[in-house]
């Protein structure tokens, strides 16, 4: 709490309304220390030090996997926030089903959660490598403002315009990154894709693009290769020097790959495609003998996989599969195996490699 306290009064920053709107990251049902979601600690230091200044502070999140008020009690409980609010007696709110308002931005109009009007906006982002958008950071953690429907039209547009884009529609009057736990390596979730890279530092700033321009460089990446920031010059750092703190992350480079998946991916590929792969992925890595048959069956030595509007190479073998809405066009053209939906039931895809694994499923899916 301290930390926190001290970090605030560095930048001179106090709130200047008396409800606070706290937005974490929270894309997966994982524990802290993966690195995959802000952690909880973090926004209890930061509901302390403003309860401490009498303001009410709420938690705001939105997911798209985990829209329903179920998956998100789910969400809530399985990465410790659940216990927070319960603790502190903060409500956690689900923006997948907040009432929002059309607001001008540089496409037209785009919805926000109308409650954005009356609380003093914190966006409290973790630090993370990106496999589309190369970091993970405050500008792109404002997308879990919108809804799913609206998050897609970005993947179909100009991914990165679009971020951009919302990043002047709506500015938080902080933004506070976690990197404690972090992410590197194909993010934005953490194993068995992404590492786990401990840093152990807090960053805040009232500038959002400015902190986003500070992490990246703490991470080693040039701001002029990530197509969503702006470089922001000069910039006041206080405390730490970056240098002293400077580590650099692995990138994420190449298709997502963890043997033997390769995925063929692009920046039509939304978070709805790409969560329900993880959950696959792990069902398979994460169950013995599943695990065991993927180690020995020789039609299962390599496994594609295609989502968003990417094109796979010809003549994959022996296993091929396009995932989501998205690729339905590629697998009609192709003649390839497909799953639809948006998002994809990760069951089916484990059915595809294994069939039975869900009985309750009908293997429609089937390798050719």
């Amino acid at each position: 709490m301290k930390d926190i306290e001290g970090l605030l009064d560095l930048i001179h920053y106090r709130p200047s309304k008396n409800r606070i709107l706290l937005k974490p990251n929270i894309v997966v049902a994982s524990a802290p220390e993966r690195g995959d979601i802000t952690h909880p600690k973090v926004i209890e230091a930061l509901i302390v030090y403003f309860k401490n200044l009498h303001c009410e502070v709420m938690v705001a999140e939105g997911t798209g996997i985990f829209s329903t008020e179920e998956d998100f009690e789910r969400l809530v409980r399985a990465t410790g926030y659940g216990e927070l609010r319960e603790r502190l007696g903060v409500p956690m709110i689900n923006l997948e089903q907040a009432e929002t308002e059309e607001v001008p931005w540089r496409f037209g109009t785009i919805p926000l959660p109308k409650l954005l009007k009356d609380v003093e906006y914190i966006n409290v982002p973790a630090m993370k490598t990106h496999n589309q958008t190369t970091v993970s950071l405050g500008v792109k953690n404002q997308k879990g403002l919108l809804p799913m429907r609206t998050r897609k039209i970005f993947h179909k547009k100009d991914l990165h315009a679009c971020i951009r884009a919302l990043s002047e529609a709506v500015q938080p009057a902080l933004t506070v990154v976690d990197a404690i736990y972090c992410i590197e390596g194909r993010g934005p979730t953490g194993p068995p894709i992404g590492e786990v890279k401990r840093m152990d530092l807090v960053l805040a700033g009232k500038d959002m693009m400015a902190v986003d321009n500070v992490c990246s460089k703490i991470m080693g990446f040039d701001i002029g290769e990530i197509r969503h920031l702006s470089r922001v010059e000069p910039i006041q750092v206080l405390g730490e020097s970056i240098e002293n703190v400077r580590s650099p992350f692995k990138r994420a480079e190449g298709p997502l790959s963890r043997d033997p998946f390769v995925v063929y991916a692009d920046d039509r590929t939304c978070t709805m495609c790409t969560v329900s792969f993880y959950k696959m992925l792990s069902k398979i890595l994460f169950t013995p003998e599943l695990y065991e048959q993927l180690g020995r069956r020789k039609d299962l030595e390599k496994i594609h996989i295609v989502m968003g509007g990417a094109k796979p190479p010809a003549g994959l073998k022996p296993c091929v599969l396009c995932l989501g809405d998205c690729s339905a066009g590629t697998a009609r053209k192709e003649g390839l195996p497909h799953i639809g939906g948006c998002h994809p039931d990760y069951r089916e895809m484990v059915n595809f490699l294994f069939p039975g694994t869900y009985p309750e499923l009908s293997d429609r899916h089937s390798p050719s």
